[in-house]
């Protein structure tokens, strides 16, 4: 090819049949039309119109990365999408920036990437707070918050949730005020400060019931479950998780579903009911093989 002309019309064809391929569900034929389209603009590196290729790269990028997600491939996919934020901080896309390495965060954080999580939702919640945007900044500290608790970082975990918690107060966001609550609970308990995380999780409950927020409601019963069975109050424990073994069931959460049956396992098994443990678990097992396709 000898000039942008041919370059522009190979690439935009490219991605209209590449979309083709996508919406049809020939997810790997989509991929490779995408890479021989980032091969012609390698090819064409001398292209002058520097703004123009940053274009043409970034709606590449963006198909390819769906094509990943489609498949279920989420490592191509973050590898791709770190190349769309890369030309979004070059083109000074704010905006564009800020919703994709809040994204990105979210799946660095699943895949238990923490440091890669950490470093986008800081990103995010400078842009966030340059911006305004308090519901973003909020829940930026919650995730925050989330990861600093995931690598065993307590008070700096409870320090960024209650920053979360003030925000969400202030804007009058009782659904995110009940879920600070919530994680605020988890963290107390998990360095043994039973008596706050009971009353955080509490408060919790008492909101979420009031806005009938019914996972979070669900949540909340699974967690004072586990806590109690931890300080020894069993019969309160077994009330909790079927409590939220009733909500997850009659709302659809099948992961939460399961979970409730892998904690009434154990807590059967802490009480030498090993027949009942033996069944709880096999079904919470069978539940998360079906849901993850394992």
């Amino acid at each position: 090819m000898n000039n942008i002309g041919e370059v522009l019309q190979a690439i935009s064809i490219g991605l209209i049949v590449a979309y083709f391929f996508l919406n049809t569900y020939r997810v790997v034929k989509c991929i490779e039309l995408c890479k021989e389209c980032l091969a012609i603009l390698r090819q064409r590196a001398g292209i002058k119109d520097i703004e123009l290729a940053k274009s043409l790269y970034k709606k590449v990028y963006l198909v390819i990365s769906k094509a990943y997600h489609a498949i279920n491939d989420n490592t191509n996919a973050i590898k791709y999408e770190e190349n769309i934020l890369q030309v979004y901080r070059e083109t000074g896309e704010k905006l564009a920036e800020y919703d994709l390495s809040f994204d990105l965060a979210k799946m660095y954080f699943h895949q238990s990437k923490f440091a890669n999580a950490k470093e986008l939702w800081e990103k995010a919640l400078q842009i966030g707070t340059e911006i305004g945007d308090r519901v973003g900044e909020a829940s930026c500290y919650l995730n925050l918050g989330a990861v600093y608790k995931s690598v065993g970082e307590y008070h700096k975990a409870r320090e960024y949730i209650e920053k979360s918690l003030v925000i969400n107060k202030e804007i009058g966001d009782r659904n995110g005020e009940a879920t600070c609550y919530g994680n605020l609970g988890a963290v107390y308990g998990s360095v043994n400060e039973h008596h706050k995380a009971k009353e955080h999780l509490r408060k919790s409950l008492a909101i979420s019931k009031e806005i009938g927020d019914r996972n979070i409601v669900a949540y909340c019963y699974r967690n004072l479950g586990i806590l109690c069975q931890s300080i020894g109050e069993y019969e309160k424990a077994r009330e909790h998780l079927e409590k939220s073994l009733v909500i997850s069931k009659e709302i659809g959460d099948r992961n939460g579903e399961a979970t409730c049956y892998g904690n009434l396992g154990i807590l059967y098994q802490s009480v030498g009911e090993y027949d009942k443990a033996r069944k709880l678990l096999e079904k919470s097992l069978e539940m998360k093989k079906e849901i993850y396709q394992v």
